[in-house]
């Protein structure tokens, strides 16, 4: 899977995408958490990428909300990739090194800022 951006951004990617996913499986956030054993709060905190998601939980996931095939390897290829990357060696914020154009979008803003 070709590279979309920092392991914010990924993230950011996969968060939204298992939110869609939920909603469209016609779920609550509290009836996810309960089949799986979780807590509705791990399930926020996924989706409003407020922590990151493990590949094994990213399986359960997609196996409640029925993706298979194509979709579904993408998508855990994304989980993997965000994890290992946002736990890779470069170390420091996502943000570091990230051009302008990119700070402004993962701050959710159009215009380009200075740093």
């Amino acid at each position: 899977m070709p590279d979309h951006g920092s392991p914010t951004v990924r993230r950011r990617r996969l968060a939204a995408e298992l939110h869609r996913l939920r909603e469209c499986s016609g779920l609550t956030g509290d009836q996810v958490a309960e089949r799986l054993g979780w807590s509705q709060a791990k399930i926020s905190r996924i989706e409003n990428t407020r922590t990151g998601i493990k590949p094994a939980d990213a399986q359960r996931l997609l196996d409640l909300y029925g993706v298979d095939g194509g979709r579904r390897d993408e998508l855990l290829a994304l989980a993997g990739d965000a994890s290992r990357k946002a736990h890779g060696s470069r170390g420091g914020n996502d943000l570091e090194l990230a051009a302008p154009t990119e700070v402004a979008y993962e701050m959710g803003t159009s215009r380009s800022i200075s740093i």
